[in-house]
């Protein structure tokens, strides 16, 4: 059965091979033929030659005489290998009628298609095009969840605060200048107290409500630069209004208005005081607030003497004492004297976004949270604000290490090996933000009542473990003695 099998085979392909000689003069319609497809090789060279090569020649005239030749010796075909397995078995012979009748139902119908391309017929037959499979129609888009921006990005609406967040950064020099300042209270006319203009509720430390009360007092935003870099007569108002009657001031260091209307108001506290010994005033703050920074500045506007009196540094903790008196006013004005101190923190911080705030526009040590949880931080407010502000680096994302990755490739900050070092591109990108130069906008919420709003909330001092104990402990003593005297009585 084998034999008669690859015998039957090899007439066949002969056949074909010489049918595809003789047609090899028909050129290619205008469309592609569906046997074209197939290996041109061995007896499939007959198959592709029916095809033609170019499409741009018109057909043979003697076509139809070609198709008919096609179609006589097909059934020569078949009869001789019917000839030769005469002698098989009943299955042979079921294979041979199988073979000879799929073979031309092969070639018949391809050829006389290509033949009615070119030549009228009276009795044109419908045949469905090859490939008639109507195309799907697309999939409409799936409409982006969420209040989506214009090019379909979703920013992240909350930031989770991790549980292991550092929540305290009260150090011994804090309580020490925090007393210091009790000490001081008496002597002074003025406060001068510096919050970060990027962070106005943030930044507001409560003890001084507490230890410096009864004063005169200046609230001072610094940093305004940093923020805006025109302030907006709205949220100046706004912000105003947060300190009624307290005098309210937007410093700009590098804008020598913005330190005169200070110095102004300073003199007149002192001509209303009228003091032979001249007025002091004291300069209060959370850490790297800028209140060395605007002393400086005070002088230099004041005075006119541009050398430093206080030493400035990046980062908290520069200065660690009260320094001494200077002088910000000149000779005929009355006697203005500013003295520094060194910034406070609250002993502990019961909200966990408050901190990060705070840690992000550098008023705590970058060690005490880690750089990549700084800078997801960063992205979460940049994405709220203008994703348009790393579109030199990568398109908008909610992926931190993805932000990273693009950045410390854009910027060379590789590792040995060529891998991201994302510590570094981290502190870059932070470094930036602090300096004005990725973006300018504020962390905190500014709107009417949202200043006690958060005095009724989360800018209370919060209360930790130790603090609750030591409260109880003294609920429980004073109770005692009440109880005790009530018996005596």
């Amino acid at each position: 059965m084998a034999a008669y099998n690859f015998r039957f085979s090899a007439r066949l392909c002969t056949h074909i091979s010489s049918l595809g000689r003789i047609s090899q003069s028909i050129p290619n319609p205008s469309r592609t033929s569906p046997l074209r497809s197939w290996p041109d090789a061995g007896c499939g060279r007959g198959y592709a030659a029916i095809g033609g090569s170019t499409p741009n020649e018109q057909p043979h005239a003697n076509a139809p005489e070609i198709i008919e030749s096609l179609s006589a010796q097909t059934p020569t075909a078949t009869s001789e290998a019917a000839t030769l397995g005469a002698s098989e078995t009943g299955a042979a012979e079921t294979l041979e009628a199988t073979t000879s009748t799929s073979i031309t139902e092969t070639l018949a119908p391809a050829a006389s298609t290509r033949a009615s391309s070119s030549i009228p017929t009276t009795s044109p037959t419908s045949i469905p095009p090859f490939n008639s499979t109507p195309t799907p129609a697309p999939l409409p888009p799936t409409p982006a969840k969420g209040p989506a921006r214009r090019d379909g990005f979703v920013p992240r609406d909350v930031f989770p605060v991790p549980a292991s967040i550092t929540t305290s950064y009260f150090l011994g020099h804090h309580k020490a200048g925090l007393d210091r300042m009790k000490e001081l209270v008496g002597q002074v006319e003025l406060i001068i107290e510096c919050r970060d203009y990027r962070v106005p509720l943030s930044s507001r430390n409560p003890l001084f409500e507490e230890t410096l009360q009864g004063k005169q007092r200046m609230i001072v935003y610094t940093k305004r630069d940093l923020a805006q870099r025109v302030l907006d007569d709205n949220t100046r108002k706004i912000m105003t209004k947060w300190h009624y009657p307290h005098t309210v001031a937007f410093s700009d260091t590098s804008n020598p208005k913005d330190i005169a209307f200070i110095v102004n108001h300073a003199k007149k506290v002192a001509r209303d005081h009228d003091s032979l010994t001249g007025t002091r005033m004291l300069i209060v703050g959370m850490p790297n607030v800028g209140k060395s920074t605007l002393l400086n500045a005070l002088r230099r506007v004041g005075t006119g003497n541009s050398t430093k009196a206080a030493i400035t540094g990046g980062q908290p903790g520069i200065t660690r004492k009260i320094g001494g008196t200077v002088k910000i006013t000149g000779q005929d004005d009355p006697l203005v004297y500013v003295i520094d101190s060194p910034g406070v923190f609250v002993p502990y911080m019961s909200n966990g976004q408050t901190m990060l705030k705070l840690a992000l526009v550098g008023s705590i040590k970058d060690s005490l949270i880690p750089i990549i949880t700084l800078a997801d931080f960063l992205l979460f407010h940049i994405n709220r604000n203008n994703p348009g502000l790393y579109k030199d680096y990568c398109p908008p994302t909610n992926d931190v290490m993805t932000w990273l990755k693009a950045v410390a490739r854009k910027t060379g900050k590789l590792v040995k090996g060529g891998e991201e070092d994302y510590e570094a591109a981290a502190i870059w990108l932070v470094g930036r933000y602090r300096k004005g130069m990725l973006g300018r906008f504020m962390l905190d919420e500014v709107k009417e009542g949202g200043y006690q709003e958060w005095l009724e909330g989360e800018g209370k001092a919060g209360e930790s473990v130790t603090q609750a104990r030591k409260r109880i402990k003294k609920e429980r003593i004073e109770a005692g003695r009440k109880r005790n005297m009530e018996t005596v009585g």
